[in-house]
């Protein structure tokens, strides 16, 4: 059971080492999206038909939103989930947001893990062996 344990604690650390990785450096440059209806954010208009691009990379820096340490590599900033990592959770958005995020991100997120954890038995196990 203990050994369980341990197997757990590391994939959930690998998870957030993965997050805060796409967080600084997303795979995708902007979200684009139209507006289908006239908008009015605060003291912005913004008309049908207009083409909005968010650049992620700005959006997953911004201090207001991640707290003043948003240019730091921080990964336990995710041990609460996305939702406990910044003020306004829909602002992580590394493969998209709604009905057009990426198809692969969950493949992503398995392969990244599983290739992490074997990165890291190889090396248990070789630091194990020069004891």
């Amino acid at each position: 059971m203990e050994a369980y344990y341990t197997i757990t604690i590391i994939l959930v650390q690998i998870t957030m080492v993965i997050q805060e990785t796409l967080r600084l450096y997303p795979p995708a440059a902007f979200v684009a999206r139209e507006a289908l209806n006239d908008l009015k954010i605060g003291s912005l208009n913004i008309p049908k038909g207009t083409n909005i691009r968010i650049p992620v990379a700005l959006a997953h820096r911004d201090p207001v939103v991640w707290g003043p340490n948003s240019d730091r590599f921080d990964p336990g900033r995710f041990a609460n989930g996305i939702a406990g990592a910044c003020k306004a959770p829909h602002m992580y958005i590394p493969f998209g947001v709604g009905a057009r995020t990426c198809a692969g991100s969950r493949l992503c997120y398995h392969l990244c893990c599983q290739s992490l954890s074997l990165h890291f038995r190889q090396t248990t196990c070789i630091a194990q062996r020069s004891d």
